[in-house]
C-alpha cells in the first residue's frame, strides 16, 4: 500500500479528475486546499505581486488529495490525472508524490471495489 499525495494546480479540472478517478475505481482519500510555500512566502515577502501569475496562473490555492492506493494502483493515478491535467513536469500541472504505507486502520478497504 502507497499513501498518494495528488496536488492539482488547476482547480477548474479538478471535478475532472475525480471522476477519472472514479471511472478508474480509485475511490476514498481526503481533499484538502493548500498552499505552495512560493506562493506563501511571495504574499509575505512583498514580491507577491511579481509572480503572482506565474506560480498557479494567479490561483492563490490548490486542491491536495491524499488517499491510500495498491501498487498496483499507482500508475492508475499518474494516468487519471495525466489525462485530465496533462503530463506531470510540465508549468503548472501539479504534483503527485506516492509513501509506502506500513498501516492504515478505520477506513474500509475499497481496493476490491466492483
Amino acid at each position: 500500500m502507497n499513501l498518494c499525495f495528488v496536488v492539482v494546480n488547476d482547480i477548474d479540472k479538478f471535478e475532472d479528475l475525480l471522476s477519472e478517478f472514479n471511472n478508474r475505481k480509485l475511490y476514498g482519500g481526503t481533499i484538502f486546499d493548500t498552499m505552495g510555500m512560493a506562493r506563501a512566502m511571495g504574499q509575505h515577502s512583498g514580491i507577491g505581486h511579481s509572480i503572482r501569475g506565474f506560480l498557479n496562473k494567479g490561483r492563490p490555492f490548490n486542491k491536495t488529495i491524499m488517499m491510500a492506493v495498491s501498487d498496483e494502483q499507482l500508475q492508475a493515478v499518474k494516468e487519471a490525472f495525466e489525462t485530465v491535467m496533462g503530463k506531470l513536469g510540465s508549468e503548472n500541472v501539479g504534483i503527485i508524490v506516492a509513501l509506502p504505507l506500513t498501516a492504515f486502520w478505520g477506513i474500509k478497504d475499497h481496493s476490491s471495489r466492483a
